[in-house]
């Protein structure tokens, strides 16, 4: 399931439940690209609710930075679970996605 809301100029996108491939991880791609098509320039994904990830949900992540980035946007990834910052960490992503501890963090320009 996927929540949206306006936050201080930015669409804050609440991702809930595993990212393992299957049909949420379809969704979720699905709902960003539409997202991004629509003129949103300015995305934060929580992930505070999503308990585990793998490689499909790491590339729909990947995928979604990297078409953000295309058109110029902002995407900063928030609130990310324990076992999700692992694996970001362990992939090294977290030191090429915008990784920040909260929603209120990653509001703040860079």
């Amino acid at each position: 399931m996927i929540e949206t809301r306006i936050v201080g100029g930015y669409t804050v996108v609440v991702v809930h439940g595993k990212l393992m491939g299957g049909p949420e991880t379809t969704e979720f791609s699905s709902y960003i690209t539409v997202l991004g098509k629509s003129g949103i320039d300015k995305l934060i994904l929580d992930l505070s609710d999503v308990p585990w990830i793998n490689s499909a949900g790491i590339g729909a992540l990947i995928a979604s930075f990297v078409s953000f980035k295309k058109a110029n946007g902002v995407i900063r990834f928030a609130n990310p679970s324990s076992k999700v910052k692992d694996v970001l960490a362990i992939t090294k992503l977290i030191t090429v996605l915008d990784v920040c501890d909260s929603v209120d963090s990653a509001q703040k320009e860079r």
